[in-house]
């Protein structure tokens, strides 16, 4: 079951580094601010999932999913935000 766990985190961390990169390289770009926002909302679920796999008791299960749950919300639209920014189809504003 741990295997899981460190999945989640390996994840994670990748995410965490590559949005950090990514942010302190050039933010100012939108293709860029996509990819730091997609990045920010995949590690959010992932550290969520890692805490929710080692969880001891069941409050802190129930806490840790509902932190996961909160990032995978934003999975998909960030990732639409990044892909129309990064084709150059995101509407004038």
């Amino acid at each position: 079951m741990f295997f899981y766990a460190l999945t989640g985190l390996i994840n994670a961390a990748t995410s965490t580094v590559l949005g950090l990169f990514v942010f302190l390289n050039d933010f100012k770009s939108k293709i860029n601010q996509g990819f730091v926002l997609f990045c920010t909302s995949v590690a959010v679920w992932s550290y969520g999932y890692y805490f929710w796999q080692i969880a001891d008791n069941a409050d802190d299960a129930l806490f840790y999913s509902r932190v996961l749950m909160g990032g995978a919300i934003f999975i998909s639209v960030s990732y639409l935000h990044f892909v129309l920014a990064f084709l150059g189809r995101l509407p004038a504003q």
